[in-house]
């Protein structure tokens, strides 16, 4: 199901909200045509290796270490190794949506993120939670094209 079918009045276009939530059993199973609509030819994929492992998904992606941060080093990690990519394609949760923000806001391109942490609260937001100097910043990010929360 997608989220705008929950909503009892029309949801304006608007570049600062996800343009398309599905959720339910069956979500992930949206991924290949958000990735044909948002995320152009060449996507970037980017996981740790748990979550990688929650999502199911096969494949060779862009793995951080485990338990990433999500700070000035990783973000430029990410950003550097994303260079060339018409989208980004994030599987996780807190860290990694804000690491894929990043980069994706530094390239101009869009992200789809596939959710594995239901208690997560930033997938929809237009700001990343980036550690800067040892303090916690927010910085404006352009949010997911798509997100896919799969039950």
């Amino acid at each position: 199901m997608r989220l705008i079918d929950l909503c009892p009045v029309e949801v304006p276009a608007d570049p600062r909200l996800p343009a398309e939530v599905f959720i339910g059993p069956t979500a992930l199973d949206a991924l290949p045509d958000l990735m044909q609509r948002y995320l152009g030819e060449q996507p970037f994929w980017l996981a740790d290796p748990d979550t990688w492992a929650a999502a199911g998904l096969t494949g060779d992606p862009w793995l951080l270490e485990r338990h990433p941060h999500a700070d000035d080093a990783t973000a430029g990690r990410v950003t550097a190794a994303s260079l060339g990519c018409t989208g980004i394609v994030a599987v996780g949760a807190g860290t990694i949506n804000d690491l894929a923000k990043k980069a994706a806001s530094a390239h101009g391109v869009g992200f789809v993120i596939v959710a594995t942490a239901s208690s997560m609260n930033g997938y929809a937001s237009a700001i990343a939670a980036i550690l800067s100097d040892g303090l916690k910043t927010t910085q404006p990010a352009a949010p997911a094209r798509g997100i896919i929360i799969d039950t």
